[in-house]
Order: C-alpha cells, then sequence, then structure tokens
C-alpha cells in the first residue's frame, strides 16, 4: 500500500501515466494482425479483407461471431492479468513509470489491450493513427480507460469522437477534436477522475472498490471478478454506441432511399434499386428473411446471409 500512498502524494499526470504504459512493449494491439487473427480462421479471405478495412459490423460478420471474438479476447487478457505481468520482467520496463506502483502499471497494461482489441471488434479504426498527436492518442486511451471503470462522461466521450469518426471521410479517429475542444475538456476530467479514484480507493479499503488489488503475495495480480467486469462495461457501451451509429447511419439511408435516385447506396454497401421515392427493397428486412440454421443442430453452422456470403453461426473463437 506504500506505493499507491506514494502515487497519490505525487500527485501525478494519469494521463501521461496511462500513456507511457501504452508505450510498453506488448501493449499495443496491431489492428490488422488482430483483426486477422481473430477472424481470419472462420471468415473467407474476402470476408477478412472486409473486416480489416471496414472493421466486423460492417463487412456482414454474424453477431454471434463478434460477440464470440469480443468474450475470448477478454477471457484472454482476464487470464493474463491474473498471473504474474511478463512485462515486469522487461529491463526498464515498469521502472520506467516512476512512481506508479507495479500492481497498477500491470493493470493499465491489460485493460490498454483489451480496450484496444474490443473497439476494433466494434468497427473502431486504428486508434494509435492520429498524425503523430501524442495529446489525441492520451485522451482517447483515457476516455476508454475512464469507460472501464465506469466513469459515465468517458462513454459520452467515446461516443462523441465516434461521431465524428463516422462524419469523417477518412473514417479515422479526429485528432483535432481529441486535443482540444469539448472532448479534451471530458478526457482532463476524466483523468482527475481516474487519478482520484484508484489510488484512494486502494488506500482506504486494501481491496480497492473499483480494482481490488491482492497483496504483494501474489505479485499484486488483479482479481478475476475485477477486471472481467471492466471488460464486459466496456463491451457493453461500444455496442450501445455502435446500434446508435448504425440506426443514425439507416435513418439517413432512409431518408436518401425516399427522396432520392434510384440505386442510392445504403451504409452497409447495398443498393435501393428501383425507380421513385421509397424504390428498393430494405436489407433490413432481406436480413430478417435469411434462412436461419436449425438451433437444434450441433456444431459450427452456416448460413447465406443477407450480404450473400456464408457467415458462420457457432465457432468458438479461442486465442493463441
Amino acid at each position: 500500500m506504500a506505493a499507491s500512498k506514494k502515487l497519490v502524494k505525487a500527485n501525478i499526470n494519469m494521463t501521461d501515466v496511462i500513456y507511457r504504459v501504452a508505450r510498453l512493449p506488448g501493449v499495443r494491439i496491431d489492428r490488422e494482425d488482430y483483426l486477422r487473427h481473430a477472424f481470419g480462421r472462420y471468415c473467407t479471405p474476402d470476408q477478412v479483407e472486409r473486416v480489416v478495412a471496414a472493421g466486423p459490423s460492417s463487412a456482414g460478420i454474424s453477431e454471434k461471431i463478434i460477440s464470440a471474438a469480443a468474450k475470448s479476447s477478454i477471457r484472454y487478457e482476464t487470464i493474463k492479468v491474473t498471473s504474474v505481468s511478463a512485462l515486469a520482467g522487461i529491463p526498464g520496463g515498469l521502472a520506467m513509470l516512476g512512481t506508479v506502483p507495479a500492481d497498477l502499471a500491470q493493470l493499465y497494461a491489460h485493460m490498454l489491450r483489451v480496450a484496444q482489441k474490443l473497439a476494433y471488434i466494434y468497427d473502431w479504426p486504428d486508434l494509435f493513427d492520429v498524425d503523430g498527436d501524442e495529446e489525441a492518442v492520451q485522451n482517447l486511451l483515457v476516455l476508454f480507460m475512464g469507460a472501464m471503470f465506469g466513469i459515465k462522461t468517458a462513454n459520452q466521450g467515446i461516443a462523441q469522437v465516434m461521431e465524428r469518426v463516422s462524419r469523417s471521410v477518412t473514417g479515422t479517429i479526429p485528432e483535432k477534436a481529441l486535443a482540444e475542444g469539448v472532448i479534451a475538456t471530458i478526457a482532463n476530467k476524466v483523468a482527475k477522475t481516474l487519478g482520484m479514484k484508484i489510488p484512494e480507493e486502494s488506500i482506504k479499503r486494501g481491496v480497492a472498490k473499483a480494482v481490488p488489488v491482492i497483496s504483494a503475495a501474489i505479485s499484486g495480480g488483479v482479481t478475476f471478478s475485477a477486471f472481467y467486469p471492466m471488460s464486459r462495461r466496456l463491451q457493453k457501451d461500444l455496442i450501445d454506441i455502435q446500434q446508435l451509429r448504425q440506426e443514425s447511419r439507416w435513418a439517413e439511408w432512409d431518408q436518401r432511399a425516399r427522396s432520392g435516385p434510384a440505386g442510392v447506396d445504403n451504409p452497409f454497401g447495398h443498393s435501393a434499386a428501383g425507380e421513385g421515392a421509397g424504390a428498393g427493397v430494405d436489407p433490413r428486412r432481406q436480413a430478417n428473411s435469411a434462412p436461419r440454421p436449425d438451433p437444434g443442430t450441433q456444431g459450427s453452422q452456416t448460413y447465406r446471409g443477407v450480404y450473400g456470403e456464408q457467415l458462420i453461426l457457432d465457432a468458438e473463437i479461442v486465442e493463441d
């Protein structure tokens, strides 16, 4: 607990701490490599390319596969964080963090890893692709960490970032909005909340309410019962944000299909064929009419979905 007290007294910048942890070896997740690994064995090569280009949902991958990938990544990182962290053995690794105790650094590392994986599963672009703007990256990582701890303003900030990503022609992270303005202000508030919440709870209760930290006898490992719910909380937030995004895109498509010319493309690559207002078939109705597998049949199953591709339904994704 002495280390945690030192963290409070030092009053260090939590945004900087989180970013420094993100730069440790093994923490950053390569978006393309991860998506290829998570979906490559269950999807066709063409589907994988679309997953990498636009994200699993936008590529037409079934919700069941996406959910399986998310749960697998959460389980994987949860197991890792409850064991002795490999980062502790890296020369100059955790030592570079100065006043940050090793148990908290280990926690942050795995939180950042699972946050990146979940973001990429739910159609986010590369979180580090901000043209070298470190402040933008720092603020974005703080928002994801804050959401895992249940800080509501963090979730609001993430939703605003995704809204700007959707508006962007390039579909990349809006570095200017993250480095200044409303989103940056939200990130700063979240960082201050994190700076008080994590170490103070560790001092007051020994086993923190937000981050239960076990004694040094087991290397400060974080309990399964703490990390897993935090990861699932972020997953739920990302799902909610994605659904709102899709509803907005569908509403825009509906309006364009009613008033625009024939062949209007919908948000997911279909066309509203025909002439006049309301022409074409709503792909959502097509999806509802797609043949479904017999629920009583065991094993991995596939069906031809709205995209006309073979979508795998019950496959378990396992991380190596």
